[in-house]
């Protein structure tokens, strides 16, 4: 070989030149695949977080609307003939029992998504300046405000408006009320009736009603599920958050006796067909909470039942039927949404027909999983463990009956469509137009309690302050203050040592005393114990006035929970354990109509006489409660009061959503100011 050769250029690569070349293309596409996975997962969850945030201010912004728009002002108990109310019900799961409900070691973080799930809040409001407040009823019910107000107007069959508008009524009988009750039409307010609440949801995002189902309503037969599935957690796989707008409309006349014969006969038959919803028998104990659900499913309109006085046009009865409520009508709490009064049997005076005080119609809640066994048990655990029954009521020792404490608004209360098919069947469905968003795990209501005492807690390091100084909470420590209604109070209140109180007054559950006693470090005190930390238990809001020592009675309640209802024992027998603040009404003091405690075979219960009149049943008059000169004595005989008698400062609503997939949580709380209507 010559030198030429030895020197000549050698061109390209060789094989181990493009191995090397080909690693780190492909490192480097690797690289680049890898960063923009990184970006779009980055991304994505921005764009969750967004879409969380506004969803979040959406929400918040109308609870607040709502709250802005409240036609009451945080006084209670307030004058009767007054402009609506404002309820708070605080259910039996708290932050706590929330958090015990789902904790796991093996995922410690997982249940710490839940909060309160089960607080309602109602409330009567005003829109805005130039707008209304929208809603539907069926057509029949515009009928029958039509045919009275002809009457109220003196105008009668005769007349060519009347016979124009009666004809198609005439000649259409039964069908004609038939597709009236079937056709929905819209009405405007300028007042509504509004109430946020929570409610488990089937799988699909459906109320746990059977499907297909034949109509043309929700039988009261369903009972409300907590669907557990993915994951077993004990809480429930999906809980939507629920606002039902309910029109304040008075002038809307329903009465089913007008005078005028051809009207009264027009309005008996469309009441008494077979569409039309009908009032539930109210003096059956196990019923009486859904006298209104029919109503409810097909109204946006408030109503509620009403005796009509009108003997002498209906053949010397009471009918029942319902009215259109007024901003007046609602300060009575029997007169509201998802209300009812508990048919009891008292013994002695002229009148053993009364009932409980208006409380909340709840469900009973079971847990069910894909085996249809209860392991939503922790669930049970959340809801039960809340008001002690150990301490609660020493006459109950069967854990069955706690069950009637909790629960949500029923699903036969939901609105629904109903319609007919060409061939006349029905066409029922949910509208499932309460349902405001389904990704919510917490909606937590908190009244501002001036007396409860905030502590100073040392956080996780357990130490106040830091090591060289230890002075409760300086600045950059982990120090917290906490109410009590979060989690690590009663663990401060157990210590045994003397707990800080970092300030007074704090946004708190209603009742929170009695969810104290529940947490798992202060139930198994002493007595002795229990009672040294007395002063920690005292507040507005608290329900609890000392805790004793012995173990029983371990505490002395506030009587304002036993007179304003909130605390009954009925004849099931069970306990109905309902704190809440109301802005109340003195109506049951200037009545004329008795309400007593009294004493009958199932214990203590807070009976109102004559309380299933405004079901028409004929019984005496009440019992003038007044003193010999006919004036009311109100010192003397005061009955009824307010289940928080105390004027409430603040609300406090914090709703918290999540995205499962994205692994995004957020939480935003509205506070408004009841002082300054």
């Amino acid at each position: 070989m010559n030198s030429k050769n030895r020197n000549q250029l050698r061109f390209g690569l060789t094989l181990v030149e493009v191995l090397i070349a080909t690693t780190l293309t492909l490192l480097l596409m690797l690289s680049l695949a890898q960063g923009f996975k990184v970006l779009s997962e980055s991304v994505s969850e921005g764009r969750t977080r967004l879409t969380l945030s506004d969803q979040l201010r959406g929400l918040s912004n109308l609870v607040r609307q709502d709250l802005d728009r409240c036609t009451v002002d945080g006084k209670s108990p307030q004058a009767y003939q007054g402009s609506g109310y404002l309820k708070y019900y605080d259910g039996p799961v708290w932050d706590a029992t929330a958090l015990q409900a789902n904790f796991t070691s093996a995922d410690p973080l997982f249940g710490s998504r839940w909060g309160d799930i089960d607080d309602t809040l109602m409330l009567t409001a005003k829109a805005r300046p130039g707008d209304v407040f929208r809603g539907t009823v069926p057509k029949a019910l515009m009928v029958i405000n039509q045919l009275n107000k002809f009457e109220m107007e003196g105008l009668f069959p005769g007349v060519a408006v009347v016979d124009n508008f009666i004809a198609p009524i005439v000649s259409g009988g039964a069908n004609f009320w038939r597709n009236a009750w079937t056709t929905d039409v819209t009405i405007e307010s300028d007042h509504a009736e509004i109430a946020w609440f929570m409610m488990p949801l089937a799988e699909g995002n459906r109320l746990p009603i059977p499907t297909p189902y034949s109509g043309p309503y929700i039988p009261t037969s369903v009972n409300q599920t907590v669907i557990d599935l993915a994951p077993v957690d004990g809480m429930p796989d999906r809980i939507a958050l629920c606002r039902r707008v309910q029109l304040v409309r008075s002038d809307i006349d329903l009465n089913p006796f007008p005078v005028n014969s051809v009207y009264r006969n027009l309005i008996q038959t469309g009441i008494q067909n077979p569409v039309a919803p009908q009032l539930l028998s109210g003096q059956n104990p196990l019923t009486a909470k859904f006298v209104m659900s029919q109503f409810y499913q097909r109204c946006d309109l408030s109503l509620s039942p009403h005796v009509w006085e009108r003997a002498e046009q209906s053949g010397g009865s009471r009918p029942v039927y319902v009215k259109s409520n007024s901003l007046v009508d609602l300060q009575l709490p029997e007169n509201r949404f998802a209300h009812f009064t508990f048919p009891v049997s008292v013994s002695g005076g002229s009148n053993p027909d009364a009932t409980l005080l208006p409380m909340l119609a709840l469900t009973d809640e079971i847990g069910v999983s894909a085996t249809g066994a209860d392991t939503a048990a922790a669930f049970r655990v959340a809801t039960q463990t809340t008001l002690n029954w150990a301490v609660a009521g020493a006459a109950i020792v069967n854990p069955a009956p706690i069950i009637q404490a909790r629960g949500f608004i029923p699903p036969c209360f939901m609105r629904s469509r109903l319609t007919l098919d060409s061939t006349g069947a029905f066409l029922y469905q949910p509208t499932l137009s309460e349902i405001v968003a389904t990704n919510v795990v917490a909606f937590d209501v908190k009244a501002f309690d001036p007396a409860a005492k905030l502590l100073a807690h040392p956080g996780n390091d357990t130490i106040y302050g830091e090591p060289a100084t230890t002075l409760a909470g300086i600045a950059g420590t982990d120090d917290a203050a906490v109410t009590p209604s979060d989690p690590g109070y009663g663990t401060l209140l157990a210590s045994g040592t003397t707990p800080i109180v970092a300030a007074l007054g704090a946004h708190t559950d209603m009742g929170w005393g009695y969810k104290l006693l529940s947490h798992p470090s202060i139930v198994g005190l002493s007595p002795a114990a229990r009672a040294s930390i007395s002063d920690f238990f005292r507040g507005n809001g608290s329900g609890i006035l000392t805790l004793t020592n012995s173990a029983s009675p371990a505490y002395i309640r506030d009587p304002s929970l036993l007179s304003g209802g909130a605390l009954a024992r009925t004849p099931l027998p069970s306990f109905i354990f309902q704190p809440n603040f109301d802005t109340y009404t003195d109506y049951y003091e200037i009545d004329g109509e008795r309400f007593d405690l009294l004493t009958t075979s199932v214990g203590v219960v807070p009976a109102y006489r004559n309380g299933l009149r405004r079901f028409g049943l004929v019984s005496p008059p009440g019992i003038p409660d007044v003193t010999g000169n006919g004036v009311h004595n109100f010192p003397v005989s005061r009955e009824s009061i307010p289940p928080a008698p105390y004027e409430l400062p603040s609300i406090k609503v914090s709703i918290r959503v999540q995205d499962i997939s994205a692994g995004a949580l957020q939480q935003i709380s509205v506070v408004h100011g009841m002082t300054n209507l």
